[in-house]
């Protein structure tokens, strides 16, 4: 008899530690937002949490946290409407860095692109293209002729140089960030960031 109960024991751990190791330390990458009205402000950063579950959906957005393998979101400021939407591909087994694909991240002001396919996580390859953690909107008061917005950017690893990563935007000129001009933009600190918008297609 407790034989058969110390093999029931057994069987029943078996069953359950595998499905307990899989769902611990397993990386989620989501995405936090900061959308306030009020304060003419919109935020956007990523984020990587190891002990919640993708099941939890509903939860991380009454938080302001979305799951980064397919997001969009508005965000209804006073002025202006902001998209922000993008995804993350699922993870191979196979090929350099394919256990962890990067975040692509495209926003919107209206119908208009400020950031278009933009890497919105890190590389696992030291030397690959720059991307950015977190993104500051705000928009300008309403006595402002020229200026409507300004966008600040930041990276974890502070390859992009934070005194010039910032662009305004205006009511007459359309600017639109995407990798490409990043790139040029993280090469050479010299550069400024208006520089690389007008110059680079």
């Amino acid at each position: 008899m407790l034989n058969r109960t110390l093999q029931a024991i057994a069987c029943l751990a078996w069953s359950v530690f595998p499905a307990v190791s899989a769902f611990a330390d397993q990386p989620v990458r989501v995405i936090e937002i900061t959308c306030a009205p009020e304060l003419s402000i919109f935020t956007a950063s990523t984020k990587t949490f190891y002990n919640i579950s993708t099941d939890s959906n509903a939860a991380l957005k009454r938080h302001g946290l979305f799951l980064a393998n397919k997001f969009d979101y508005t965000c209804k400021l006073p002025e202006a409407s902001y998209r922000i939407y993008g995804s993350t591909p699922d993870a191979q087994p196979k090929g350099i860095c394919g256990g962890s694909p990067r975040t692509m991240l495209n926003v919107k002001r209206n119908e208009n692109y400020l950031l278009k396919e933009i890497y919105f996580s890190p590389s696992c390859i030291n030397e690959a293209s720059p991307y950015i953690t977190s993104i500051i909107i705000e928009e300008s008061p309403k006595d402002f002729s020229h200026r409507v917005a300004t966008v600040r950017l930041f990276d974890d690893e502070k390859r992009i140089d934070m005194s010039g990563s910032i662009f305004s935007v205006t009511r007459t000129k359309k600017t639109i960030l995407n990798q490409k001009r990043l790139d040029c933009f993280a090469k050479d600190t010299h550069t400024s960031l208006e520089r690389c918008l007008s110059e680079i297609k």
